[in-house]
Protein backbone atom coordinates (compact mmCIF):
# COMPACT_ATOMS: atom_id res chain seq x y z
CA UNK A 1 0.00 0.00 0.00
CA UNK A 2 1.29 3.44 -0.91
CA UNK A 3 2.09 6.08 1.71
CA UNK A 4 -0.95 8.16 0.72
CA UNK A 5 -3.17 5.07 0.99
CA UNK A 6 -1.87 4.35 4.47
CA UNK A 7 -2.57 7.93 5.53
CA UNK A 8 -6.12 7.71 4.16
CA UNK A 9 -6.71 4.39 5.92
CA UNK A 10 -5.35 5.79 9.18
CA UNK A 11 -7.51 8.89 8.83
CA UNK A 12 -10.61 6.80 8.16
CA UNK A 13 -9.87 4.61 11.18
CA UNK A 14 -9.40 7.63 13.43
CA UNK A 15 -12.64 9.17 12.23
CA UNK A 16 -14.55 5.99 12.93
CA UNK A 17 -13.09 5.64 16.44
CA UNK A 18 -13.05 9.23 17.66
CA UNK A 19 -13.91 9.84 21.29
CA UNK A 20 -14.94 13.01 23.06
CA UNK A 21 -11.97 14.91 24.49
CA UNK A 22 -12.47 16.69 27.85
CA UNK A 23 -10.60 19.81 26.67
CA UNK A 24 -13.30 20.47 24.05
CA UNK A 25 -15.60 21.65 26.82
CA UNK A 26 -13.16 24.43 27.72
CA UNK A 27 -12.31 25.26 24.11
CA UNK A 28 -15.67 25.02 22.37
CA UNK A 29 -18.32 24.69 25.14
CA UNK A 30 -19.25 21.15 24.12
CA UNK A 31 -19.99 18.10 26.23
CA UNK A 32 -20.89 14.51 25.42
CA UNK A 33 -24.53 13.45 25.49
CA UNK A 34 -25.93 10.15 24.17
CA UNK A 35 -22.77 9.48 22.16
CA UNK A 36 -22.80 12.86 20.40
CA UNK A 37 -21.13 16.25 21.03
CA UNK A 38 -23.71 18.63 22.52
CA UNK A 39 -23.29 22.41 22.58
CA UNK A 40 -23.71 23.78 26.09
CA UNK A 41 -24.81 27.16 24.74
CA UNK A 42 -27.51 26.38 22.16
CA UNK A 43 -28.09 22.68 23.01
CA UNK A 44 -27.59 21.59 19.40
CA UNK A 45 -25.98 18.18 18.88
CA UNK A 46 -23.44 17.52 16.12
CA UNK A 47 -22.93 14.22 14.39
CA UNK A 48 -19.22 13.49 14.94
CA UNK A 49 -16.51 14.00 17.52
CA UNK A 50 -14.40 16.17 15.25
CA UNK A 51 -12.56 19.20 16.62
CA UNK A 52 -12.85 21.20 13.41
CA UNK A 53 -16.63 20.78 13.36
CA UNK A 54 -16.94 21.83 16.99
CA UNK A 55 -14.68 24.83 16.45
CA UNK A 56 -16.60 25.92 13.34
CA UNK A 57 -19.89 25.72 15.23
CA UNK A 58 -18.50 27.69 18.19
CA UNK A 59 -16.82 30.46 16.21
CA UNK A 60 -19.64 30.93 13.68
CA UNK A 61 -22.64 30.79 16.01
CA UNK A 62 -21.21 31.88 19.36
CA UNK A 63 -18.51 34.37 18.45
CA UNK A 64 -19.77 36.68 21.19
CA UNK A 65 -18.90 34.06 23.80
CA UNK A 66 -15.43 33.63 22.32
CA UNK A 67 -14.98 37.40 22.41
CA UNK A 68 -16.48 38.18 25.84
CA UNK A 69 -15.06 35.14 27.66
CA UNK A 70 -11.35 34.75 26.75
CA UNK A 71 -9.66 31.36 26.93
CA UNK A 72 -8.22 30.53 30.34
CA UNK A 73 -10.07 33.37 32.11
CA UNK A 74 -12.17 33.00 35.24
CA UNK A 75 -15.08 34.51 33.33
CA UNK A 76 -14.94 31.69 30.80
CA UNK A 77 -14.78 29.09 33.57
CA UNK A 78 -17.81 30.57 35.33
CA UNK A 79 -19.73 30.82 32.06
CA UNK A 80 -19.09 27.14 31.37
CA UNK A 81 -20.16 26.12 34.88
CA UNK A 82 -23.35 28.13 34.57
CA UNK A 83 -24.12 26.44 31.25
CA UNK A 84 -23.66 23.01 32.76
CA UNK A 85 -25.68 23.75 35.88
CA UNK A 86 -28.55 25.25 33.87
CA UNK A 87 -28.70 22.27 31.56
CA UNK A 88 -28.07 19.33 33.87
CA UNK A 89 -28.27 20.33 37.53
CA UNK A 90 -28.48 17.37 39.88
CA UNK A 91 -28.67 14.99 36.93
CA UNK A 92 -25.16 15.87 35.81
CA UNK A 93 -23.84 15.57 39.36
CA UNK A 94 -25.38 12.11 39.72
CA UNK A 95 -24.07 11.07 36.29
CA UNK A 96 -20.55 12.13 37.22
CA UNK A 97 -20.72 10.17 40.48
CA UNK A 98 -21.82 7.03 38.65
CA UNK A 99 -18.99 7.50 36.16
CA UNK A 100 -16.53 7.79 39.05
CA UNK A 101 -17.51 4.32 40.27
CA UNK A 102 -16.79 2.81 36.86
CA UNK A 103 -20.11 3.03 34.99
CA UNK A 104 -20.24 4.25 31.40
CA UNK A 105 -22.00 7.62 31.20
CA UNK A 106 -23.06 6.94 27.59
CA UNK A 107 -25.03 3.86 28.62
CA UNK A 108 -28.79 4.42 28.71
CA UNK A 109 -29.13 2.47 31.95
CA UNK A 110 -26.50 4.70 33.62
CA UNK A 111 -28.32 7.82 32.44
CA UNK A 112 -31.62 6.43 33.72
CA UNK A 113 -30.04 5.68 37.10
CA UNK A 114 -28.67 9.23 37.28
CA UNK A 115 -32.10 10.64 36.41
CA UNK A 116 -33.66 8.41 39.07
CA UNK A 117 -31.25 9.72 41.70
CA UNK A 118 -31.62 13.34 40.61
CA UNK A 119 -35.41 13.16 40.61
CA UNK A 120 -35.48 11.46 43.99
CA UNK A 121 -33.45 14.31 45.51
CA UNK A 122 -36.39 16.62 44.85
CA UNK A 123 -38.41 14.67 47.41
CA UNK A 124 -36.88 16.94 50.06
CA UNK A 125 -39.31 19.59 48.77
CA UNK A 126 -42.36 17.58 49.85
CA UNK A 127 -43.36 20.27 52.41
CA UNK A 128 -43.94 22.69 49.51
CA UNK A 129 -46.32 20.22 47.86
CA UNK A 130 -48.02 19.59 51.20
CA UNK A 131 -48.73 23.31 51.58
CA UNK A 132 -49.98 23.51 47.99
CA UNK A 133 -52.35 20.55 48.48
CA UNK A 134 -53.95 22.18 51.54
CA UNK A 135 -54.30 25.55 49.81
CA UNK A 136 -56.06 24.19 46.71
CA UNK A 137 -58.47 22.00 48.71
CA UNK A 138 -61.73 24.01 49.06
CA UNK A 139 -62.37 22.47 52.49
CA UNK A 140 -59.52 24.53 53.94
CA UNK A 141 -60.06 27.86 52.15
CA UNK A 142 -61.37 29.71 55.20
CA UNK A 143 -58.83 28.17 57.53
CA UNK A 144 -55.72 28.84 55.46
CA UNK A 145 -55.78 32.17 53.59
CA UNK A 146 -52.14 31.89 52.47
CA UNK A 147 -49.10 29.58 52.46
CA UNK A 148 -47.55 31.05 55.60
CA UNK A 149 -50.67 30.20 57.60
CA UNK A 150 -50.39 26.57 56.48
CA UNK A 151 -46.71 26.38 57.43
CA UNK A 152 -47.35 27.86 60.87
CA UNK A 153 -50.14 25.38 61.52
CA UNK A 154 -48.07 22.37 60.46
CA UNK A 155 -44.91 23.41 62.32
CA UNK A 156 -46.84 23.97 65.56
CA UNK A 157 -48.18 20.42 65.58
CA UNK A 158 -46.69 17.81 67.88
CA UNK A 159 -45.48 15.62 65.01
CA UNK A 160 -44.49 18.53 62.78
CA UNK A 161 -41.95 16.60 60.68
CA UNK A 162 -44.48 13.90 59.85
CA UNK A 163 -47.07 16.54 58.97
CA UNK A 164 -44.68 18.39 56.68
CA UNK A 165 -43.54 15.24 54.88
CA UNK A 166 -46.93 13.59 54.53
CA UNK A 167 -47.02 12.12 51.02
CA UNK A 168 -43.29 11.46 50.86
CA UNK A 169 -43.77 7.91 49.50
CA UNK A 170 -45.81 8.83 46.38
CA UNK A 171 -43.52 11.79 45.67
CA UNK A 172 -40.51 9.47 45.82
CA UNK A 173 -42.23 6.96 43.53
CA UNK A 174 -43.19 9.73 41.12
CA UNK A 175 -40.18 12.06 40.89
CA UNK A 176 -37.31 9.67 40.18
CA UNK A 177 -38.98 7.33 37.66
CA UNK A 178 -40.87 10.15 35.94
CA UNK A 179 -37.68 12.17 35.44
CA UNK A 180 -35.91 9.12 33.98
CA UNK A 181 -38.83 8.52 31.60
CA UNK A 182 -39.01 12.21 30.73
CA UNK A 183 -35.35 12.41 29.67
CA UNK A 184 -35.67 9.25 27.59
CA UNK A 185 -38.78 10.54 25.81
CA UNK A 186 -37.32 14.00 25.36
CA UNK A 187 -34.15 12.70 23.69
CA UNK A 188 -36.10 10.27 21.52
CA UNK A 189 -38.52 12.97 20.41
CA UNK A 190 -35.71 15.43 19.64
CA UNK A 191 -34.01 12.88 17.40
CA UNK A 192 -37.19 12.41 15.34
CA UNK A 193 -37.84 16.10 14.70
CA UNK A 194 -37.43 17.46 11.13
CA UNK A 195 -34.10 19.12 10.40
CA UNK A 196 -35.70 22.53 10.04
CA UNK A 197 -37.07 22.28 13.60
CA UNK A 198 -33.81 20.93 15.01
CA UNK A 199 -32.00 23.99 13.68
CA UNK A 200 -34.08 26.18 16.00
CA UNK A 201 -32.99 25.26 19.52
CA UNK A 202 -35.97 27.01 21.10
CA UNK A 203 -38.58 25.20 18.99
CA UNK A 204 -36.81 21.84 19.26
CA UNK A 205 -36.44 22.06 23.03
CA UNK A 206 -39.96 23.36 23.60
CA UNK A 207 -41.58 20.72 21.38
CA UNK A 208 -39.58 17.72 22.62
CA UNK A 209 -39.88 18.86 26.24
CA UNK A 210 -43.62 19.46 25.93
CA UNK A 211 -44.27 16.09 24.29
CA UNK A 212 -42.15 14.26 26.86
CA UNK A 213 -43.84 16.08 29.73
CA UNK A 214 -47.30 15.33 28.30
CA UNK A 215 -46.63 11.59 27.97
CA UNK A 216 -44.89 11.36 31.34
CA UNK A 217 -47.80 13.16 32.97
CA UNK A 218 -50.28 10.62 31.61
CA UNK A 219 -48.23 7.72 33.01
CA UNK A 220 -47.61 9.15 36.48
CA UNK A 221 -50.71 11.27 37.02
CA UNK A 222 -52.52 8.60 39.12
CA UNK A 223 -49.66 8.71 41.65
CA UNK A 224 -50.06 12.48 41.78
CA UNK A 225 -53.79 12.07 42.49
CA UNK A 226 -53.03 9.70 45.35
CA UNK A 227 -50.47 12.15 46.73
CA UNK A 228 -52.96 15.03 46.63
CA UNK A 229 -55.55 12.96 48.49
CA UNK A 230 -53.01 12.09 51.18
CA UNK A 231 -51.71 15.62 51.59
CA UNK A 232 -55.15 17.22 51.71
CA UNK A 233 -55.77 15.59 55.12
CA UNK A 234 -55.28 17.86 58.10
CA UNK A 235 -57.44 16.47 60.90
CA UNK A 236 -57.78 12.96 62.28
CA UNK A 237 -55.69 9.92 61.47
CA UNK A 238 -53.71 10.16 58.26
CA UNK A 239 -54.18 7.38 55.74
CA UNK A 240 -51.07 5.65 54.42
CA UNK A 241 -50.07 5.29 50.79
CA UNK A 242 -51.54 1.81 50.22
CA UNK A 243 -54.79 2.62 52.00
CA UNK A 244 -55.21 5.85 50.03
CA UNK A 245 -54.41 4.02 46.79
CA UNK A 246 -57.14 1.46 47.41
CA UNK A 247 -59.60 4.18 48.39
CA UNK A 248 -58.93 6.32 45.31
CA UNK A 249 -58.87 3.35 42.94
CA UNK A 250 -62.26 2.17 44.25
CA UNK A 251 -63.83 5.40 42.93
CA UNK A 252 -62.94 4.50 39.35
CA UNK A 253 -60.30 5.42 36.79
CA UNK A 254 -61.99 8.73 36.10
CA UNK A 255 -61.15 9.90 39.61
CA UNK A 256 -57.52 8.82 39.20
CA UNK A 257 -57.19 11.04 36.13
CA UNK A 258 -59.32 13.96 37.33
CA UNK A 259 -57.65 17.22 36.26
CA UNK A 260 -55.29 15.59 33.76
CA UNK A 261 -56.24 17.96 30.93
CA UNK A 262 -55.34 21.08 32.89
CA UNK A 263 -52.15 19.46 34.10
CA UNK A 264 -51.03 18.59 30.55
CA UNK A 265 -51.84 22.07 29.22
CA UNK A 266 -49.85 23.67 32.00
CA UNK A 267 -46.98 21.25 31.49
CA UNK A 268 -46.60 21.99 27.77
CA UNK A 269 -46.83 25.73 28.37
CA UNK A 270 -44.34 25.70 31.25
CA UNK A 271 -41.76 23.81 29.19
CA UNK A 272 -42.08 26.32 26.34
CA UNK A 273 -41.54 29.20 28.80
CA UNK A 274 -38.67 27.37 30.49
CA UNK A 275 -36.92 26.76 27.18
CA UNK A 276 -37.34 30.37 26.12
CA UNK A 277 -35.81 31.67 29.35
CA UNK A 278 -33.13 29.02 29.16
CA UNK A 279 -32.04 30.15 25.69
CA UNK A 280 -32.11 33.80 26.78
CA UNK A 281 -29.74 33.10 29.67
CA UNK A 282 -27.48 30.79 27.67
CA UNK A 283 -26.83 33.25 24.86
CA UNK A 284 -26.12 36.31 26.98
Amino acid sequence: MSESGKRKAKRKYEEEHRAFLPEWEELYFFTERNGKPLCLICQNALSHFKASNLERHFTSLHDNVARDFPKGSELRKHKRLVCRSLMYGNYEVALNQLQNVGLCRKNRSTQSAAALLAGSLEAVLVPCERVQALLVDPRHNTRFPHAFAVLVDLVRRRNALHELYLGFTPVLLRNGPSFALYLCLKDSTAEQLPKIVQQNAFLAGAFSGGVASFLTGIVFYPINTIKMNMQAQIEGEHLGFLTTTRLVASRGIGHLYAGLGAHCMGSVLSWAIFQGLYQLLKNR
